[in-house]
């Protein structure tokens, strides 16, 4: 019991100070602090993340430098002195490498704050891998949110503390019929994990054993399913998914059950922080990120729960001396720097989940010589892009592909070159590995002393699971070594053995290091996802599909984090606002929905997000957010939520579970016009949505995407200055750039062709700088201007290079939304293109759905929908011109579960060929169009004047 409060302290006691003062990420910026390895003048900024609750500092400090590389750092606070006028601190770093940059080692620094608001500056001095080293630091304070934290299981989907209320309200008539809700989705939900949540819960509320023992046989059957193997987000689906199941049943398990789960739970972080298929992702942007990092958060917040595993007294490492063995029978000889092979094989061992593989005793088992088809060739290296798995072991071929197994191989080694040997090995795919020599454990980048003589290697590979098409490549060589590199690799382990000195001392002999460490990294990796993919007010860089993916791990992280620790993951509310983003964007019809998405495509949040996240939306915007969630539950009902791309309708286990816990009873839904803006605005990315109003189907939604904050590594589409147009019961501009996993637009030479944007096609490469608003204005009804430039966006490519190349190309584009009905139509839309040093073989695109019906004439397109409604182009600009219209079908991803699927989608494009100057006035109405008219520097349409000044356009 002293270790389960042990690890429990940290996060307790910042619990229990939630509302002392606030929570608070201090965001501290160290510059020159770190250089890669091969440039020491190549001086890098390193950001440290601290947190405070209350009066207290967390010791556990984690770190980045993205412009080092993708590494993510931990150490601990060594000291700190720090109030409101700031202070110091001190920090003993580990600086991670990353796959692609060997940069790594330790770092101490301590630094002099001069307050503890965004903008206060201070010093730094100390070491990067023992070289002297100072500079200027500067802060940023991000508050976060406070939340009543719990103790003990259950703690993550729920706190121990509402057990009471959550069992009175199951006494209720509307408990009665949420608990009914969450048993009708156990029936249809296909993950075991999520249906061992609502058996968990069910134990909660009844205290029925037989509930919680039906959970953990569903555990344990599903254990071997939590990798990417069937789907390729399926090892971040299923474990947050069992981290929250056992969290619940734990109370009623066996130390054994327990003790298993814990092993495995420690096992997935490394996992799902770097999973063997897919590879490690370093991208802050990237759904996949989320979802992995969001699951091995809830992997760590689980460990923190039950008995800790302390780590060992740090002591320095010193070179390893092998036993030689008397010469005796057939041996293979060491060749330095090679892979190892002559091996006698002994297996496969099926290993119980969980389970200790080294507890197996391989002497009673017989070994036979490793046929040489389950070697790696030449040709295998090559395919993996690794030489060093040439002549090493596919295990998975070794095994017969039965996964979960132990499987064991031993070599004796004749030493002919006496002398000091780093020992390097991988480790992918395995969930276990055991190298001894000579009787003395081998970790890879160990250094050994070997004399002349033959020395015993044994190995002990614990598989896990991959596809059936894939390896488990390994190898193991014996690399020789200088007396000058040993002294070196000396040097580091003392500093290594001071570091974990520092992180025991600073955290406590009793404390989880190791849990505590990925749950900080989880929580900086998912925290940057918010600041880098999403905009302040919820616009998202890859389309509602792959966030709304996201959102299913991460907010089950958010929520679990809030219970455990009472505080938010997140410094703002950006994640919250993608519901409010919703209710501004979505349309609600009578026998549909529909929202405009970029990127990768999608459309309104699925039932199993608002039920995952019901918890996240601020008081303020729950009215609002209500009459979003109400039709949409309407629709779901009717069979009817439904639009091209393949909504998720009906609440899973977890879903069903988060509408009972935090179900409104006591609000009440509000017209979302009393609070929120029609015209609602994304600044940092760049988003628009111009609204008329929320009452049917025929609401008119026209939005416009600047992409003016792009990041690397998302799904981030060629789609800047594209937008949509929805009213009268009707898709009028559609979506037309394909985008995402196995999307048609990928394929093309200038994946721009389609989408509703001027087409220069020689500017086939996008720009890392986003679109730029010049010019917005905003009025009450839901019209609008917004006037953008484009002069770093139009890229082409070096010949000579390949690479991107600046070829000269410059531009504008403007567009203007009139709702006021001046013009005799209900909707006006109309678009200024103006670009400089093109070609002058140009193409004003609009994209439009295939069941509509479009006629072209001489400057006039106009497109009928099934109800009658027609949208009707008018093109300004050029005076001569001759639209053209074709049918094409793209290819992009339909789905919302992770699971890549992709469908095709009809669409006709209307071309206006032209140089370098474009004006097209479009009216959306139900009657008779009105006929705009060109007078002197204007155009009239109605009573409404457009004129353009200086490439903006103006409505006069």
């Amino acid at each position: 019991m002293r270790h389960l409060t042990s690890s429990l302290a940290i996060l307790l006691f910042m619990a229990a100070f939630s509302h002392a003062g606030g929570p608070l990420r201090l965001l501290v910026t160290l510059e020159d602090a770190v250089w890669p390895a091969a440039d020491p003048a190549a001086k890098r900024p390193l950001r440290l993340r601290l947190e405070r609750v209350g009066q207290q500092w967390d010791r556990l400090v984690i770190a980045d430098s993205r412009r080092l590389h993708q590494g993510d750092h931990w150490g601990a606070l060594t000291e700190v002195t720090m109030g409101p006028s700031g202070g110091t601190f001190a920090v003993s770093l580990r600086i991670e490498p990353d796959p692609w940059n060997p940069t790594s080692g330790y770092g101490l620094y301590r630094v002099r704050l001069a307050g503890l608001a965004t903008g206060d500056e201070g010093t730094w001095q100390g070491h990067f891998n023992g070289v002297a080293c100072g500079g200027k630091a500067s802060v940023v304070a991000v508050p976060l949110e406070p939340w009543p934290g719990g103790q003990g299981h259950p703690c993550l989907l729920l706190r121990k503390d509402q057990l009471p209320a959550l069992r009175d309200r199951a006494r209720t008539d509307r408990g009665k019929a949420l608990l009914a809700d969450v048993q009708k989705a156990m029936r249809t939900d296909p993950e075991p994990a999520g249906r061992a949540i609502g058996h968990g819960l069910m134990y909660q509320v009844t205290g029925d054993a037989a509930e919680a023992q039906a959970a953990r046989r569903l555990l344990e059957a599903d254990v071997p399913n939590w990798n990417n193997v069937k789907y390729v987000h399926g090892a971040a689906a299923r474990v947050v998914l069992a981290t929250l199941a056992f969290d619940l049943i734990a109370p009623a398990c066996d130390a054994d059950f327990r003790a298993r789960m814990r092993e495995v739970f420690r096992r997935k972080c490394d996992y799902l922080y770097y999973p063997p298929v897919g590879g490690f992702n370093p991208n802050d942007a990237s759904n996949w990120s989320a979802m992995y990092r969001s699951a091995l958060g809830l992997a760590a917040l689980s460990l923190l729960a039950e008995p800790a595993k302390p780590a060992d007294v740090p002591v320095a490492q010193e070179i390893i001396e092998p036993a030689p063995l008397a010469d005796a029978g057939d041996a293979v000889e060491l060749v330095p720097g090679r892979s190892i092979g002559g091996w006698r094989y002994a297996g496969p061992i099926d290993v119980p989940f969980g389970a200790d593989a080294t507890t197996v005793d391989s002497s009673k088992l017989q070994f036979v010589p490793l046929d040489r088809k389950h070697y790696m060739t030449a040709e295998h290296a090559q395919k993996y892009r690794n030489p060093k798995f040439e002549g090493g072991v596919d295990f998975a071929s070794a095994a017969g592909r039965r996964y979960l197994t132990a499987n064991f191989l031993a070599v004796d080694l004749v030493v002919k070159k006496p002398g000091l040997y780093a020992v390097e090995y991988s480790q992918t795919k395995m969930e276990q590995m055991l190298v001894t020599l000579g009787g003395k454990r081998l970790a890879s980048g160990d250094l050994v002393r070997l004399g002349a003589g033959r020395y015993r290697l044994d190995v002990l590979a614990s598989i896990g699971v991959v596809g059936n098409w894939e390896m488990i490549e390994w190898y193991l060589r014996l690399n020789a070594v200088t007396d000058q590199q040993a002294q070196a690799w000396l040097a580091e382990r003392k500093l290594a053995a001071a570091h974990a000195s520092a992180m025991r001392q600073a955290l406590g002999p009793d404390a989880d290091i190791e849990a505590r460490r990925w749950l900080g990294i989880a929580r900086q990796r998912v925290a940057n996802w918010a600041e880098t993919a999403l905009g302040e007010n919820g616009w998202n860089m890859e389309g509602q599909a792959y966030t709304q993916h996201s959102l299913r791990c991460v907010l089950p992280f958010e929520l679990a984090h809030r219970n455990a620790t009472g505080y938010s993951v997140f410094g703002d509310s950006r994640v919250a606002n993608i519901f409010v983003l919703n209710t501004a964007a979505t349309v609600f019809g009578p026998n549909g929905v529909n929202m405009p998405s970029y990127g990768p495509g999608g459309g309104p949040l699925g039932i199993d997000n608002w039920g995952r996240g019901l918890f996240i939306i601020p008081e303020k915007h729950r009215p609002t957010a209500l009459w979003a969630w109400n039709r949409t539950q309407a629709l779901a009902a009717a069979g009817k939520f439904r639009m091209t791309e393949l909504l998720i309708d009906k609440a899973d286990t977890l879903a069903a579970v988060g509408l009972l816990l935090h179900d409104w009873p006591d609000v009440r839904e509000a017209d979302p016009s009393t609070t929120l803006p029609r015209v609602f605005v994304d600044q940092k990315k760049g988003g628009y949505i111009f609204r008329n109003r929320w009452q049917d189907g025929d609401d008119f939604v026209v939005s416009y995407f600047l992409d003016s904050d792009p990041c690397g590594g998302g799904w981030r589409a060629p789609d800047w200055t594209d937008f949509r147009i929805l009213g009268l019961g009707a898709e009028w501009a559609a979506r037309g750039i394909a985008w995402g996993n196995g999307a048609s637009a990928r394929k093309l030479a200038n994946p721009r062709l389609y989408g509703n944007v001027l087409y220069v096609p020689e500017a086939h490469r996008r720009g890392r700088i986003g679109a730029v608003a010049t010019h917005a204005e905003t009025r009450p009804d839901g019209s609008g201007i917004v006037t953008a430039n484009l002069d770093d966006i139009y890229l082409g490519v070096d010949p000579d290079t390949g690479k991107d190349k600046d070829i000269g190309v410059r531009g504008t584009r403007s567009l203007a939304v009139d709702y006021s009905s001046a013009s005799g139509a209900p909707c006006l839309v109309a678009v200024h293109d103006r670009v400089s040093g093109t070609k002058g073989q140009n193409v004003w695109q609009f994209c439009t759905l295939a069941e509509h019906k479009v006629a072209v004439a001489r400057s006039t397109f106009t497109i009928t929908a099934a109800n009658g409604a027609t949208l009707v182009g008018q093109v300004i600009l050029p005076a001569d011109a001759a639209p053209k219209v074709q049918t094409i079908t793209i290819r992009h991803e339909s789905n919302y579960h992770g699971k890549h699927s992709q469908s095709d989608y009809r669409r006709q494009v209307i071309s206006v060929p032209g140089m370098e100057r474009f004006l097209v006035v479009m009216t959306i109405q139900k009657d008779a169009p009105p006929q705009p008219r060109v007078e002197a520097d204007k155009v009239l349409v109605g009573k409404r004047a457009i004129r353009v000044e200086e490439g903006r356009l103006r409505l006069e």
